[in-house]
């Protein structure tokens, strides 16, 4: 038993260890730097995962940039020189246009690159095509993501890694909490996580008309409302 208490101490340790030297080595890009990617890049930041001066954005945004300028995050001219300075690419963009930025890319990326998507209803298989050699994650949150605590499910593609998926786990830890899943499931989870949070908002608002009705004031009825359902949920087991 001694013998199997240390073996398993051992690995822990080593499991720690290359956790550590992955995030070392990790240069994070963000293709659109959009709210969400903002999000993102603060959590990274704030828990200490990936720092700010190991980050970079690149945006047809001038403002956006900005922000991420503030955040003290490297910007890129282009999305080819995002791929030249990281190693982690988080595509950000809408769907609509990400054939397109991840197409002109594709010259530019290779299988040391990892492309996490969180562009909303794009299969991996498109992805890959798209991408060429690169390593592909997709992943769903939500929108509350831009509070650090979103609701998220991931799949990987064929030539993703354990070690790409723990990777992915840490980065999304860091803005609430996220599972491995089928792709084939991940519609199911846009069902729960990623439109749940507009059924929630319904319900307070029916709650906040119930208060209304009874003679509150609008703004008290909707706090009361808002506080009420968030309280249940960190209540709830």
């Amino acid at each position: 038993m001694q013998g199997l208490r240390t073996c398993q101490i051992r690995f822990a340790c080593v499991a720690v260890a290359m956790a550590a030297d992955m995030l070392a080595n990790t240069r994070v890009g963000f293709i659109g730097a959009g709210q969400m990617a903002e999000a993102i890049a603060r959590g990274l930041d704030k828990a200490g995962v990936v720092p700010a001066n190991k980050m970079c954005a690149s945006d047809v945004n001038v403002g956006r940039m900005k922000v991420f300028e503030s955040l003290g995050t490297s910007v890129c001219s282009s999305n080819t020189k995002l791929a030249e300075t990281s190693n982690v690419l988080i595509l950000a963009v809408k769907p609509q246009v990400a054939e397109k930025v991840v197409t002109d890319m594709k010259p530019s990326l290779s299988k040391d690159h990892l492309l996490v998507s969180i562009a909303a209803g794009i299969p991996i298989s498109k992805l890959q095509d798209w991408a060429g050699e690169a390593r592909i994650v997709r992943v769903m949150p939500n929108v509350a993501c831009m509070v650090g605590e979103t609701a998220a499910g991931m799949s990987l593609g064929k030539t993703a890694t354990p070690a790409d998926s723990d990777l992915v786990t840490t980065m999304f830890e860091s803005v609430g909490k996220i599972h491995v899943v089928d792709e084939k499931l991940l519609n199911a989870v846009t069902g729960v996580s990623g439109s749940g949070p507009a059924y929630i908002f319904m319900a307070i608002e029916a709650l906040a008309d119930g208060g209304v009705a009874a003679g509150l004031t609008r703004d008290v009825a909707m706090s009361l409302a808002a506080q009420t359902v968030g309280c249940s949920c960190l209540s709830s087991p």
